[in-house]
């Protein structure tokens, strides 16, 4: 074995690793997300119907994410802290509080998954990166894509977006236009622009994801 054979091995069982971490139900989890946003929600006097119009979407897509139905898309997530004055963080249970973060691969913990493998729609799960430190303008989560839904909608939100592409082929629609960007590939947009990110075909796909909040 050659010396980069060696270093592409030593990837492919990194991302392996990342994905039975994403997909293991027995690693410990916080809080489910749609019940801390429904906690928020009702804490601050809002009704489902009043912050599923702010944010731009049906009262039954947040019925579905406060039960735990859907795991929500990140830029969801995003629009729906801004909306509930409070950072992502707080919604994925990790409050931030420090200068800075290292997050240790061992440490890592999914924050996001639908509620179980009935669940209607599981198009994401997601493990949150530096997720504890306070006052940051920016989102970083590993992310894994399940094959496209034909419920999922366009998402569009204030900020900018950067995506690499760890393993597999996702494809992403930015308003009219449809790419299919695969491993080692990446795509940077603003998030103004109507967008979608799914994985292309019947794989799932793993993603590093860094959103810039736009605050």
């Amino acid at each position: 074995m050659t010396a980069t054979d060696s270093k592409w091995r030593r990837y492919d069982d990194f991302i392996a690793e990342l994905s039975r971490h994403l997909d293991d139900a027995a690693l410990p989890q916080a809080k489910p997300v749609g019940e801390r946003i429904r906690e928020i929600r009702e804490a601050r006097g809002m009704s489902l119907e009043t912050l599923a119009g702010d944010v731009g979407i049906e009262s039954e897509m947040l019925v579905q994410i406060e039960n735990e139905e859907v795991s929500p898309p990140l830029g969801t997530l995003m629009k729906l802290a801004r909306y509930l004055e409070t950072e992502t963080g707080v919604l994925v249970g990790e409050e931030g509080r420090k200068a800075y973060s290292i997050v240790r691969k061992d440490e890592q913990k999914p924050v996001s998954r639908a509620a179980s493998p009935s669940a209607k729609k599981k198009a994401y799960s997601y493990i949150s990166l530096a997720s504890e430190v306070k006052g940051r303008h920016m989102e970083s989560y590993l992310v894994k894509l399940e094959p496209e839904s034909p419920e999922l909608e366009l998402s569009l939100h204030q900020g900018e977006e950067f995506i690499f592409v760890l393993d597999g082929s996702m494809k992403v629609q930015l308003g009219d236009d449809t790419e299919v960007i695969s491993a080692g590939d990446s795509i940077y947009y603003p998030s103004s622009l109507p967008h979608l990110v799914t994985a292309a075909g019947e794989e799932p796909a793993l993603i590093l994801a860094v959103i810039y909040s736009g605050n």
